[in-house]
């Protein structure tokens, strides 16, 4: 079952859930927020696919959660004002920016950068990745990253270039990109 939101978008209120089936698909063309104030929100088994904004908007006790590793998670643009917790270290998709002000625990879940433009990580917080793809659709669009990010794999191929530019700009990158113990292809640039 597939259900589709307009420009309009979805706004999950503290306590609320989304949860479904392993073939069901939420789409929200417009923006999507999520805020948690004294309670959480969760989002469970479904295919979500956020063609606008999508805004993690916790604060106090409350938190934005990831609870099933069941279906795919793609967002346009994703803001992260307060708590996101990716808890099942499920893939993510971002076709556009990453803003993380807030507290982002990304788990060991690969993380992808596609979409058609270049596009930035940035802000005030650190973002931990273990694993990041670079999937632009062509080697012209770039993935800028203007803040504080750390990449650290120890079981998985931490960097994987696909397709796209990426540009370091911030001074405060810590990087390392590749397992120890891989002999035969310490690094993945297809």
């Amino acid at each position: 079952r597939t259900t589709n939101v307009g420009a309009g978008g979805l706004t999950m209120n503290a306590g609320s859930s989304i949860t479904g089936t392993a073939t069901g698909t939420l789409n929200v063309a417009g923006a999507f927020t999520a805020t948690s104030a004294a309670a959480s929100v969760n989002i469970g088994r479904c295919n979500l696919n956020v063609t606008g904004t999508a805004t993690m908007n916790s604060t106090g006790v409350g938190s934005v959660n990831l609870t099933n590793a069941t279906g795919t998670k793609t967002f346009g643009n994703l803001v992260i004002p307060g708590n996101f917790n990716n808890a099942v270290n499920i893939p993510i998709t971002i076709n556009g920016n990453l803003q993380n002000d807030g507290t982002y625990t990304v788990g060991t879940g690969q993380v992808t950068f596609g979409g058609a433009a270049t596009d930035t990580i940035r802000g005030t917080s650190t973002t931990a990745f273990t694993s990041l793809r670079i999937n632009k659709t062509a080697i012209a669009n770039v993935l800028d990253v203007l803040s504080n990010i750390t990449l650290t794999s120890s079981t998985t191929v931490g960097l994987i270039l696909t397709s796209g530019t990426l540009k370091l700009s911030n001074t405060s990158i810590n990087i390392t990109p590749f397992p120890n113990d891989v002999d035969a292809a310490p690094f993945l640039i297809p």
